[in-house]
């Protein structure tokens, strides 16, 4: 029986369908994927799972993924932006935003630091829009403790070591 191996496209009666590279019948490489409610990701693939960097937008891009993925889900360092104007860049591990990263709200409220399955979980710094920066503790998303005010961000978060914070890195 014959395998689709090479550049191909394949379309489901669901409406969904897959434009891109295969390997012995199943989606590997580079390639589009499109669902029948409007949404589409495109980029990499590993035995029919997407798995590497790529892109996931929502039906009329409410919502939109750019980064890491492994066997189907946001996986190592991505940007995820929310209809409600939040958004999320930082390091994510099976779907959920674990290590570091930063949320930033519409109304210009930022928190970076670190994340527990989409939490924010440890040393943090919290900064309001008025400018105002405060650092603290946050334990299962929420703060414990008194916050501590900064005078600016050079004054952030000490470093630490297995995916922790590194003071002056990028976000």
């Amino acid at each position: 029986m014959d395998k689709a191996h090479g550049r191909g496209k394949s379309a489901l009666k669901d409406g969904s369908s897959y434009e891109g590279e295969w390997v012995e019948d199943k989606k590997s490489g580079e390639g589009v994927e499109c669902w029948a409610d409007g949404s589409r990701y495109d980029g990499q693939f590993r035995d029919n799972s997407k798995s590497g960097e790529g892109t996931y937008k929502s039906p009329v891009g409410s919502v939109i993924y750019q980064g890491g993925f492994l066997d189907d889900q946001m996986h190592g360092r991505g940007s995820y932006h929310f209809p409600n104007g939040l958004a999320y860049t930082g390091q994510w591990a099976r779907g959920c935003m674990h290590g570091r990263g930063r949320t930033t709200w519409s109304d210009g409220k930022k928190f970076e630091g670190c994340y527990e399955n989409d939490l924010e979980h440890g040393l943090g710094l919290l900064t309001l829009p008025d400018g105002r920066v405060y650092r603290g503790t946050w334990v299962h998303g929420k703060h414990e403790g008194p916050l501590q005010r900064c005078d600016t961000k050079s004054d952030s978060l000490p470093q630490a070591v297995d995916g922790g914070l590194s003071r002056g890195d990028d976000w």
